[in-house]
């Protein structure tokens, strides 16, 4: 007994000094429902002090673990996606199933400015946010790894790519026990068709927080935009927000499929990939 005790406990610090992570599938989450409540986007624009114009996109949906599984060696569970999403702008209902490996799910993001003519201003700004939303696989960016020193090295090193960047600044940003946190601020400039030269700043907020079994909780993400020159000015703001309604849903849940869809224009692309783009265009 004291020989096996002793194996134990060398083959406990041999895996702690190596880094192995043992992440057994939570077999017990299957067979659970989450609920959630979706505003995939509210979009406000006011130009010179003016009429605030606003728009809404909202919906609900449901997700269900059907069974755990494996693919290519990693595990993976299988879900049903069921309800509403956003596609090509539209509100469209679905259900459909789906597999995730969601131990390589690592929550991350990339920051892209231009600037051509080297005035410190960008020209476009884009923040593409990691697990990526897939328009043929909806759902799937709602699992991450649930063994969270696991994203440490992708974050930190989104974080030192945002810092080194000279276009951005006003940087607050935290990640710890499933939830992720993020704001900067980018010093942009556009040509306006009816405005004209315009600079400002883009402002970019995102907040995520996940269960213990790396399951989603909530999402939200808020683009600003303030631009002027001498005779005008623009605000134009982008929220989308996702919040769990229920862990599990009672069994009389209802997908609402009653929800009218308002939009202006072409709607922004949006959950949890995020563009924006400035340039010779604004709108």
């Amino acid at each position: 007994m004291k020989m096996m005790t002793s194996a134990l406990m060398i083959m406990t610090v041999i895996m702690l000094f190596s880094g192995i992570v043992i992440t057994p599938v939570r077999a017990s989450i299957v067979g659970n429902t989450y609920t959630f409540a979706a505003n995939w986007l509210t979009e406000t624009v006011q130009q010179d002090n003016g009429v605030v114009y606003s728009s809404s996109v909202d919906g609900q949906f449901a997700i269900t673990i059907i069974n755990t599984t494996e693919i290519g060696g990693d595990d993976a569970y299988l879900y049903n996606y069921r309800g509403f999403m956003l596609f090509g702008g539209a509100k469209t209902y679905t259900d459909a199933n789906d597999t995730v490996t969601f131990i390589n799910q690592k929550v991350y993001f990339v920051v892209t400015t231009t600037d051509s003519d080297h005035d410190n201003r960008s020209e476009s700004v884009s923040l593409q946010m990691f697990p990526q939303t897939s328009l043929v696989h909806p759902g799937r960016e709602f699992f991450v790894n649930p063994i969270w020193s696991t994203h440490t090295s992708d974050w930190n090193t989104a974080v030192d790519n945002l810092e080194d960047n000279p276009l951005i600044d006003d940087i607050i940003e935290s990640a710890g026990e499933g939830t992720f946190q993020l704001q900067f601020k980018v010093e942009i400039e556009s040509i306006d068709p009816n405005l004209g030269e315009m600079n400002g700043t883009a402002t970019f907020k995102f907040l995520i927080s996940f269960d213990d079994d790396g399951i989603l909780m909530s999402f939200e993400r808020t683009i600003t935009v303030s631009m002027h020159n001498e005779n005008h000015t623009l605000e134009h703001s982008m929220l989308t927000k996702i919040t769990r309604a229920s862990g599990i849903a009672s069994p009389g849940f209802g997908i609402d499929i009653g929800m009218p869809l308002v939009y202006i224009g072409a709607a922004s692309i949006v959950g949890l990939v995020i563009g924006l783009g400035i340039g010779k265009k604004y709108f």
